[in-house]
Order: structure tokens, then C-alpha cells, then sequence
């Protein structure tokens, strides 16, 4: 089981991730995509195709891999190992400016509820040349590819938003009661001594936040921002629609823990 934090999430949501060996010079990473940026399955649709290319000057070699997409409590993106998205091959090497397109499909039943998964795209080292040089900084690009199995009913249902201070951190939850995933634009808390009287206003980026799953924002808020918002809205946009949840601040929200 691989997770990766929260902090990764702001590239994650666009499946892009660098990987560095640290040396003393820098040298680019190559240049490629990956089209489309997300894939939907359904009992219809059982494969689709991937197409990647490589916009670069050089050959590049990738490796493909896919895992089971779940969330922690926290919302850190969990990957398992999986059988059950299907795709060929494995390995791929592009001369310049070819393509290549890649089936994908699943083995897996659909059911009442997505299943989800994540399929990267791993730039692989160049074979060795004699006259390489070794003082080099080497970029290499892990792009990941959402992959949504959906349902044949695609229930949106409700998702639950809540909001508090706890140890002068604004945090909002937002839970997922449907069958499919939402994908959250932004989060917003404003804290207020009154009606129309904010004492600060801050906004986050959002994720996704799968089936059945819930997510947690966490801003954090100095003396200043704290201490008088005695009132709290949380409005959590999704699309077009936004969601707004209020709520007194707790008496003791804006206690640091010793040692913080």
C-alpha cells in the first residue's frame, strides 16, 4: 500500500509528479502527454484509448502501471496493487515526435457504486551513453491518469460539510454520500465577530473527494484571525454550486496544544 500526502495533491490532481537524483548540475525533463486526462468506464464503454506522445527532440522510454485509487480518513490518496485495469504494453519507447495510443479496460464487475483507479505514465532513464555526463540533474515525469469505473446509475446523492476551529486551525470536512466522486474547486472559511463583520477570509484548493469518502481542510489562523470570529461559513464549491455551512466557534478553539 503506497500513500502519498497531502501535500502532493495540488499536482496530483492534475497526475503530474517530477521525480530528481540530485547532482550537481540540471538538465530538462523531457516533454510528453497523455491524452485524455482522465478516463471513464462504464458496462457500455469497457476500454477506451490512451494516447501518448512524445513532443521532445529525443527518444523517450516509459513504463505504465496501474493501482486501485482509495482515501484515507485524513484524504491522503491510497494506491493498492490491482488486477483489474487491463492495458498493453507495459513499456513503450517513442522516437521524436511519435505517438502511440494504449488500450485500457477493466476486468472488474461495475456496480452500484465507482470504483476508482490511477494509471501512470513513468518516463524511464535513457539507455547509457559512454560520453553522458555524470554530474547532471536528471528530471524524469510520473504523470497519473484518474480512471473511474462508474456505475450504471452515476448517483451524485449529497455530500456533508462541517465546519469548526480546533487548536486555532479552521477546519472544514466535506463528505462524499454518493456513488461517484465530486471533484471540489476551492474551500472557503470566513470567520466573523457578527453578521457582515469577517475578521478573515481564506481560500483553499480543493481535490477529489471519492465515493463514499470524506476530506478534510485545515487553515490555519493566527491570534489576530482567531480569537474574535466568533461565528464560522465554510462554502465549499463544486462546479456551479456552491455549499454553505455555519457554526459558532468553540470556546476553546483557539487553545495551541502545548508544544505547538
Amino acid at each position: 500500500m503506497i500513500r502519498l500526502r497531502t501535500l502532493a495533491r495540488a499536482v496530483a490532481c492534475f497526475g503530474c509528479l517530477a521525480v530528481a537524483v540530485f547532482v550537481p548540475s540540471v538538465a530538462a525533463a523531457a516533454s510528453f502527454t497523455v491524452t485524455p486526462t482522465q478516463v471513464f468506464l462504464t458496462s457500455k464503454t469497457t476500454s477506451v484509448l490512451l494516447t501518448l506522445r512524445n513532443e521532445s527532440p529525443d527518444t523517450i522510454r516509459f513504463q505504465l502501471s496501474a493501482f486501485q485509487w482509495d482515501q484515507s480518513p485524513t484524504g491522503d490518496m491510497v494506491l493498492l496493487p490491482t488486477g483489474d485495469i487491463i492495458f498493453f504494453p507495459k513499456l513503450v519507447a517513442l522516437a521524436p515526435h511519435e505517438e502511440r495510443k494504449i488500450r485500457i479496460g477493466t476486468s472488474a464487475a461495475f456496480g452500484p457504486t465507482e470504483k476508482t483507479y490511477r494509471m501512470f505514465v513513468e518516463e524511464l532513464p535513457p539507455p547509457g551513453k559512454p560520453d553522458q555526463p555524470t554530474s547532471s540533474v536528471t528530471m524524469r515525469t510520473r504523470m497519473g491518469i484518474p480512471v473511474f469505473a462508474e456505475p450504471d446509475v452515476a448517483r451524485a446523492g449529497s455530500n456533508v460539510t462541517s465546519v469548526t476551529i480546533e487548536r486555532s486551525r479552521a477546519i472544514v470536512r466535506v463528505e462524499n454520500k454518493g456513488a461517484v466522486h465530486l471533484v471540489i474547486d476551492n474551500v472557503r472559511v470566513i470567520g466573523a465577530t457578527g453578521p457582515g463583520v469577517a475578521v478573515f477570509n481564506k481560500i483553499v484548493n480543493g481535490w477529489y473527494v471519492l465515493a463514499g469518502r470524506s476530506q478534510s481542510y485545515e487553515i490555519p489562523l493566527t491570534a489576530a484571525e482567531c480569537e474574535p470570529a466568533v461565528a464560522l461559513t465554510a462554502e465549499v464549491k463544486i462546479g456551479e454550486a456552491v455549499s454553505r455551512q455555519k457554526a459558532e466557534r468553540p470556546a476553546d478553539g483557539c487553545r495551541v496544544a502545548a508544544g505547538h
